[in-house]
C-alpha cells in the first residue's frame, strides 16, 4: 500500500510539473530526461516489493507446513504403525 502511494505521488508531481513547464511554454525535454529514470526506478521498486511479500508468505506457509504440520503427521504414522503391529505381537 505504501508504494502505491508513493507511486501515485510521484506521478502527479511528474505529471504536475510537465503541466506546468508546458503552460509556461519552456522546454520539458531536460525535466523528461531528468523524471524517466526517477519513474522507472518507483515502478521497479514497487515491482520488487510485491514480489517480495509473495515470496515470504510462500515461505511461512512452507515453513508451517515443515516445522509444525509435518513432524505431528510423522508422530501420528509412527504410533499408527506401532498400534497396528503391537496387536499382532500379542497374539
Amino acid at each position: 500500500m505504501r508504494s502505491t502511494v508513493l507511486q501515485l505521488g510521484v506521478a502527479a508531481l511528474v505529471i504536475g510539473g510537465f503541466v506546468v513547464l508546458t503552460l509556461k511554454g519552456a522546454d520539458t525535454t531536460g525535466f523528461v530526461a531528468l523524471v524517466a529514470p526517477i519513474l522507472g526506478a518507483v515502478f521497479v521498486i514497487n515491482h520488487l516489493d510485491h514480489r517480495s511479500d509473495q515470496q515470504d508468505m510462500i515461505l511461512q506457509r512452507i515453513s508451517e507446513q515443515t516445522n509444525g504440520v509435518l513432524d505431528r503427521r510423522i508422530k501420528d504414522g509412527v504410533r499408527a504403525a506401532l498400534d497396528e503391529s503391537r496387536p499382532r505381537m500379542t497374539e
